[in-house]
């Protein structure tokens, strides 16, 4: 799965469905194949937010421009995960947390609709969400933000009477062993971009595997 380092240097996030060629110009372009869908270009730069926007917005088969009045657009079925995850993006404690902490849970959130988001979020119970930790237990840092995430999401329906209960408030994090990969700081990211010139390899390597 392909990584795009962010552009802020606050680190890096795994893509899904990225594909990319040269045109006779020899410039990159970024594609977003998913199976069964028309393949969407990306023209946003990489690892920025306006291309991460650009990027959810292709996977889940919507426009990321603004729509002109009047148009009719999806809106997620009430009481659905999906739908409580919309009514949280919009309260006080989500808006509250800092611009990176929006970002990463927004993300983690938005890949398990991608699956569940259509189910009832009242009937989610601890046994659900031990499972989703426990796809990912090769990666425990990843498990973790994801039970970690559940459990914001599902304080919130708490707190503002949408929800009795917080499945994953129980579900303990795994252990993790990793001592971590240094993160490229600020400099040194500048250094990288002064050297080598936006569309070529270089640029297109760090910013679909990081560095």
């Amino acid at each position: 799965m392909p990584k795009i380092r962010l552009r802020d240097g606050l680190g890096e996030v795994k893509l899904k469905y990225l594909c990319e060629d040269t045109d006779r110009h020899g410039n990159v372009r970024i594609y977003v194949c998913k199976p069964g869908h028309k393949k969407i270009r990306l023209k946003e730069t990489p690892g920025t937010r306006a291309f991460l926007d650009e990027y959810y917005a292709a996977i889940n088969n919507r426009s990321s421009v603004q729509e002109p009045k009047g148009t009719k657009r999806y809106s997620p079925e009430k009481d659905s995960l999906r739908w409580l995850c919309v009514q949280y993006y919009k309260s006080a404690p989500y808006r509250e947390l800092g611009e990176r902490t929006r970002y990463v849970r927004k993300s983690l959130l938005d890949r398990i609709c991608e699956k569940d988001g259509d189910k009832p979020y009242a009937l989610m119970e601890p046994r659900h969400v031990r499972a989703r930790r426990d796809q990912n237990a090769d990666r425990p840092e990843a498990a973790n933000a994801m039970v970690k995430a559940l459990r914001q999401l599902y304080g919130f329906a708490i707190e503002y009477d949408l929800a009795t209960t917080n499945p994953a408030k129980d579900v303990p994090y795994l252990k993790s062993h990793s001592e971590g990969f240094h993160s490229w700081s600020m400099e040194e990211l500048s250094k990288f971009e002064d050297r080598h010139a936006v569309g070529s390899k270089a640029r297109l390597a760090l910013a679909l595997t990081g560095c």
